[in-house]
């Protein structure tokens, strides 16, 4: 009995679609979902960046990075990472390794900062 449904399942796919089954290809086939997915992928692959304008009060937190380098561009950064003993303060130009891959806090010190974070 159980070998005859699954073939019937099989002979019968792709036929006598639900309204959910074709609003799912359609979403799946769209071009901005893939656009989506593209620019997700590309922001979580290993070995990136992430270039981001940070505003007083509104940290940014990465977590599990592995190393990771912080690199402040412009502004004043304030680097908090877990398991280390201090926190750092980066000016303009001045970067920072972080070898463990805990959670790293990223601030901007008084107005904006635009840093750059680098992981592998």
């Amino acid at each position: 009995m159980f070998a005859n449904r699954a073939h019937e399942d099989v002979l019968l796919a792709g036929k006598n679609l639900g309204l959910l089954d074709v609003l799912a290809r359609r979403l799946a086939d769209a071009e901005w979902v893939r656009r989506r997915k593209r620019a997700l992928a590309n922001l979580f692959s290993a070995r990136k960046s992430l270039t981001a304008t940070l505003d007083d009060g509104k940290p940014l937190a990465v977590t599990g990075a592995g190393y990771c380098r912080v690199e402040c561009l412009s502004g004043r950064a304030w680097v908090t990472a877990e398991d280390v003993a201090r926190d750092f303060a980066l000016a303009p130009g001045q970067r920072l390794v972080l070898a463990d891959g805990g959670r790293i806090v990223v601030n901007a010190v008084k107005g904006t900062a635009r840093v750059r974070l680098r992981w592998a």
